[in-house]
């Protein structure tokens, strides 16, 4: 998981232009929004693949559920180590 914390670096660096006009926090809220697609993309596959247990399923999606509350708390450093650290494997 350790490649959603560098594309969500890489795409912050990038589209920083465009987070300049509006406000530090919604920039971190796009961020994570991004992040939590891509965690959610990744266990909706795993799921769907059927190798991997319900439990450890279950376990990824409220590991992604404590992900999006730090980051609506604006906890987003903690929120981004959260989403890395979602695993399914």
């Amino acid at each position: 998981m350790r490649h959603r914390l560098l594309t969500a670096l890489s795409l912050l660096l990038v589209s920083s232009a465009s987070y300049a006009i509006d406000e530090p926090h919604t920039a971190y809220l796009r961020l994570c929004a991004e992040l939590d697609l891509a965690a959610l993309s990744e266990i909706e596959m795993a799921a769907n693949s059927g190798e991997i247990s319900g439990e450890k399923i279950a376990a990824a999606f409220f590991s992604v559920m404590a992900a999006r509350n730090a980051c609506g708390e604006g906890r987003v450093d903690q929120a981004i180590s959260i989403y890395d650290d979602v695993s399914l494997y």
